[in-house]
């Protein structure tokens, strides 16, 4: 085999050459090539070069002397779950779509232009990120005007008829009152989230209580102490969620059954969309750039 080596490149940059069939292939961990699919979803593992490896810093010899401090550092994070929090937001690798990923960044092109200024507006008045808030409407509607499902919620963001009457919205099939509505409500469960809930964490539980309710996700934090897990940790809540929908830990619980399972599924495509929203326009902010 013969290769050239590309000292002055990143990975992403490679990986984004294969993409556009500038270069044949390129080498890179799977760590890696699991997440950046999510953005270049034709990309191909052609096959394994090694056997699973773990991932490792390197130290230059001449900053040895940071040695000691950044062990004690990695002590310190894998010890209070900091660590975890962030291999989970970014090195968790979900099971990847290819036909909804290229679906994603087509509407992205399609349809998002027509809807970002109003996403832009009602985010900014309710204190959201604009892209978590077209994330969510991408999951619940794919941006379809005229969604409706067959348990009666309706329009852009799939609101219910109390929903939308509570948030002052006459029709739900009005894309502008779609969105205002669902992000004043989206707005309004952040603001009943605890205290001691905090970042990004506000948002997950939000949505999960957008998705399943507020009252499960206190279900499921109250279930969480009783297990010995952090309350007011997503990392640990997820993993309680799904419990709601087993008869011997919803029994004892004041709102009872739940498909625990879905607003896990709901707050992950969400991110795992929002993360691609982000990488989109980054991309496309370089090409007008350049």
């Amino acid at each position: 085999m013969s290769w050239e080596s590309a000292e002055d490149s990143s990975v992403e940059d490679l990986l984004q050459l294969v993409w556009r069939k500038q270069i044949d292939c390129t080498i890179a961990n799977s760590s890696e090539v699991n997440i950046k699919r999510r953005f270049y979803p034709e990309l191909q593992v052609a096959f394994t070069i090694e056997e699973q490896q773990a991932l490792a810093w390197n130290l230059s010899p001449e900053w040895e002397v940071l040695s000691d401090s950044i062990e004690q550092w990695l002590e310190t994070i894998e010890g209070d779950g900091s660590l975890l929090v962030l291999q989970d937001r970014h090195y968790k690798a979900e099971k990847f779509d290819y036909v909804d990923m290229r679906s994603f960044i087509r509407r992205i092109k399609s349809r998002l232009p027509q809807l970002q200024r109003l996403f832009e507006k009602y985010a900014a008045k309710n204190g959201i990120p604009w892209t978590l808030l077209a994330a969510q409407s991408y999951q619940e509607s794919h941006w379809n005007r005229r969604a409706k499902s067959p348990t009666g919620v309706r329009g852009i963001m799939m609101l219910t008829l109390v929903t939308a009457k509570e948030m002052g919205v006459t029709s739900r099939l009005d894309v502008e009152q779609s969105i205002m509505g669902g992000a004043k409500y989206l707005s309004r469960l952040e603001r009943r989230i605890p205290e001691g809930i905090e970042g990004e964490d506000r948002w997950w539980y939000a949505l999960a209580a957008y998705n399943v309710g507020m009252g499960h996700v206190h279900d499921a934090r109250a279930l969480a102490v009783d297990l010995d897990l952090d309350p007011d940790s997503w990392l640990d809540l997820k993993g309680v969620l799904p419990l709601l929908s087993q008869k011997k830990y919803y029994k004892n619980l004041k709102y009872g059954y739940a498909r625990g399972t879905e607003p896990v599924t709901y707050v992950r495509q969400i991110r795992n969309y929002q993360n691609i929203l982000h990488a989109q326009i980054a991309r496309r902010q370089g090409v007008h750039g350049g």
